[in-house]
C-alpha cells in the first residue's frame, strides 16, 4: 500500500519502494503453471508452452506473458492478505497522527478509500469492465488514446485476465526519438491528460496508478499515441460525484474560493468550520497547475506551495488551539476526492519528467465545463 500511496502519502515514504509497482519478480514456476492451467482454452496450450519464468512484465499483483496477440495477466498469490495487514498498520499509524496533529485530515478515511481500491484491483472483472467502459467514453468523444481490449472473459474467476495486445514502448525507450519531434511530444502528453480528464467528467472513471510503467507509445509516421495499461487500481464515481468536482474546477478556474466549502459538501466531504476556503483553493490551484520545460520554475512553483501552505496550516492550528483544542479531524468523508488527486498528482511526475509543456487547468477546465453543460442540456431534455 505505501508504494502505490503517491498523492496521498509523503513522497519520502513512497519514493523508495515505486519500484514495487511496476519491477518485481516473478511468482515461482510451480505456482505460474499451476495458474496457467486454469488459463481460457483459447491460450492455454501456448501459455504453457512459453517461458513462464520470463514474463513480458511483473508487478506486486500480477505479471503478464505475451501469447500471440493475446496479453495474459495472472494474478499473483497471497497478495489480498498482505494489503489487509498493511492496511491495519498503516490504520493505527494514522490514529497516532491524529492525536499529535489535530489540524491533520482523517487519514483513516483515505487509507479505507485506498484499501478498497486494492480490492478492486484484484477483482479482474472489475479491471476488464474498466476497460470496456474506458474504451467507450472515449470512442464516444473520438478520442485517439488507446486502452486494451479484453477477451476471453471465462478467465476472470481465476484470477486470469486476457486482453488483446496493443504496439507501444515504454516513455523511457520512445523519449529521445521523441524529444527530435517536439510537436508530435507536445501533442501525445497532452492527450494522456486530455484523456484522463475525458474519462473523469464524461465516464465518472479515474485511472489511479498512471505511472510510466503503465503507460506505453505507439510511435507512427505522423503522430504518437498514448496507451493506458493496468485499469485495476480505478475508481468510479457517480454523476453527482464527477460533476461535483466538474463545479471545483470550474471555481478553481474562476478563482471562486467561497463557493469551495459548498461543493465540498455536495461531494460528502465534511469541513471544519476554521478551514478557510482560501486554503482549499490554494491547493486545487497546485493539484492543477501547469508542468513547464522551466525546471527552475516548476520547482519554484513546488516551493511556492509548500510556503504558502504552511502558513496556512499555521494559522489552522492557531484556530483550532483558540477553539478549545483538539475537536476531531479537521476533514472527513474525503474518498470521492483522492482518486482525482491521485491520478493528477502522478500524471504531473510523469509530465514534469518530459520536456514538454502542458496546461492541466486548462485541459481539465474545458473538459469540466463540457460535461457541466451536457447534463444541463440532457436534464431540460427529459434524459
Amino acid at each position: 500500500m505505501l508504494a502505490s500511496g503517491k498523492g496521498a502519502l509523503a513522497d519520502e515514504l513512497v519514493e523508495p519502494l515505486a519500484s514495487l509497482c511496476d519491477d518485481v519478480g516473478a511468482m515461482p514456476l510451480a505456482s505460474a503453471r499451476r495458474k496457467a492451467r486454469k488459463a481460457p482454452k483459447a491460450v492455454r496450450g501456448a501459455l504453457l508452452a512459453s517461458d513462464l519464468a520470463r514474463p513480458v512484465a511483473s508487478a506486486s499483483i500480477a505479471q503478464v506473458h505475451r501469447v500471440g496477440n493475446v496479453a495474459v495477466k495472472m494474478q499473483k498469490n497471497g497478495v489480498r492478505h498482505a494489503f489487509w495487514v498493511d492496511k491495519l498498520c498503516l490504520k493505527f499509524i494514522a490514529r497516532l497522527v491524529q492525536r499529535l496533529e489535530p489540524a491533520a485530515p482523517d487519514l483513516c478515511d483515505v487509507i479505507e478509500s485506498q484499501y478498497v481500491n486494492f480490492c478492486r484491483e484484484m477483482q479482474f472483472d472489475e479491471e476488464a469492465s474498466a476497460l470496456k467502459d474506458a474504451r467507450s467514453v472515449l470512442a464516444h468523444r473520438g478520442h485517439a488514446v488507446v486502452v486494451p481490449e479484453p477477451l476471453h472473459e471465462e478467465g476472470l474467476r481465476e484470477g486470469i485476465l486476457c486482453m488483446r495486445w496493443v504496439a507501444g514502448e515504454k516513455i523511457s525507450v520512445v523519449s529521445p526519438s521523441l524529444t527530435k519531434r517536439p510537436r508530435v511530444f507536445r501533442d501525445c502528453i497532452t492527450a494522456l491528460v486530455d484523456a484522463h480528464a475525458c474519462l473523469l467528467f464524461h465516464g465518472g472513471l479515474v485511472h489511479m496508478d498512471p505511472h510510466p510503467g503503465n503507460v506505453l507509445i505507439d510511435v507512427r509516421a505522423d503522430a504518437a499515441v498514448p496507451v493506458l495499461l493496468d485499469w485495476g487500481m480505478h475508481q468510479r464515481l457517480e454523476d453527482s460525484q464527477r460533476l461535483g468536482i466538474a463545479g471545483i474546477v470550474d471555481a478553481v478556474v474562476r478563482g471562486a474560493g467561497d463557493e469551495l466549502p459548498a461543493l465540498y459538501a455536495s461531494l460528502g466531504v465534511k469541513l471544519s468550520e476554521h478551514v478557510p476556503a482560501s486554503m482549499i483553493l490554494h491547493f486545487w490551484k497546485f493539484v492543477l497547475r501547469p508542468a513547464t520545460t522551466d525546471l527552475g520554475r516548476d520547482v519554484g512553483a513546488i516551493e511556492s506551495f509548500l510556503e504558502g501552505h504552511g502558513d496556512r496550516v499555521k494559522e489552522l492550528q492557531d484556530a483550532l488551539e483558540k477553539a478549545g483544542g483538539n475537536q476531531g479531524p479537521i476533514a472527513t468523508g474525503l474518498g470521492p476526492l483522492l482518486g482525482t488527486v491521485r491520478s493528477l498528482d502522478l500524471l504531473h511526475g510523469f509530465v514534469l519528467a518530459l520536456p514538454v509543456s502542458v496546461d492541466f487547468l486548462g485541459i481539465y477546465a474545458r473538459r469540466a465545463r463540457e460535461a457541466s453543460q451536457l447534463s444541463v442540456l440532457r436534464c431540460s431534455s427529459g434524459l
